[in-house]
């Protein structure tokens, strides 16, 4: 049986779709801030929804290599957040002045993320990693 994501997220903005690496989730972002992870074979069964995330267009998801967890990564206001699927648990990492979020990711096996940060006043790459 074939499902149509529209049945479910009737207003997603553009580009705030993806599926997890092991093809059973898609994640999708609606016009209003909510973040809806649901089951690729049965689209009306969330799997994951909170509302009130502080996302924009420019942000991008990235699944971890298992599809355990999910970053949502802000650029603009140097922030990843962390979804822990399984656990229905958001950890939020924001990263203050002057250094500015560039880059995430995730390890092969899912146990850890890198970040890569510039240092906007002394043009100083930094990298860091998070269990």
């Amino acid at each position: 049986m074939s499902s149509r994501i529209s049945d479910v997220c009737k207003t997603c903005k553009d580009g705030t779709i993806t599926w997890s690496p092991d093809g059973t989730m898609i994640a999708t972002m609606t016009d209003d801030n909510e973040i809806e992870i649901c089951q690729s074979d049965n689209p009306s069964q969330l799997v994951f929804h909170r509302n009130s995330f502080v996302v924009s267009r420019s942000s991008a998801h990235m699944w971890s290599p298992d599809s355990s967890a999910l970053l949502l990564v802000c650029l603009h206001s140097n922030t990843v957040f962390v979804i822990l699927i399984s656990r229905n648990i958001v950890l939020l990492y924001r990263f203050g002045e002057p250094y500015k979020l560039r880059d995430v990711a995730w390890t092969h096996d899912s146990s850890k993320f890198a970040t890569l940060c510039v240092n906007a006043e002394e043009n100083r790459p930094g990298m860091s990693t998070v269990d």
